[in-house]
């Protein structure tokens, strides 16, 4: 998705100024893309050990203490992002049924950038489950500021 912005981007850039017929679609097709790849990235930055965390409580424990607090704090994560699924799917079923369009300048059905959220959040669940339920795929290459 990526990749697609950037060429879109530079595409945009040469037909605006180098020939004066910019597109009316493009800047809408990357607002679509930049939110797909925000919510398909995240179960990534779950799986590296990536995101921000306040890790002083579970640093300070001894090693059994730590194994335990973080089982538990990826099965809380997976709760809440299964919870998250769950709400979302059911209001992109409703964008589906209700046929809402986009106020942007090409309308397409909402359903279609909605189907993301649910989408990255079960990723997102599915490999916090996956740190709850084998530790040792657990990376500790936080860097403290």
């Amino acid at each position: 998705m990526l990749a697609v912005i950037v060429a879109l981007y530079c595409m945009e850039i040469v037909l605006r100024y180098f020939f004066q017929s910019p597109t009316i679609w493009s800047r809408d097709t990357i607002v679509y893309l930049l939110s797909g790849t925000i919510l398909l990235a995240a179960p990534e930055v779950a799986r590296s050990n990536g995101h921000v965390a306040i890790t002083i409580l579970v640093e300070r424990s001894n090693p059994a203490t730590q194994r335990r607090m973080e089982t538990f704090l990826a099965l809380i994560t997976t709760f809440v992002a299964l919870s998250v699924v769950w709400v979302t799917t059911g209001e992109t079923w409703r964008l589906y049924q209700s046929g809402i369009l986009t106020d942007l300048t090409v309308a397409v059905p909402k359903w279609w950038i909605g189907a993301f959220v649910p989408f990255g959040f079960l990723l997102l669940a599915l490999q916090y489950l996956a740190l709850a339920l084998c530790p040792a795929r657990r990376g500790h290459n936080k860097t403290s500021i």
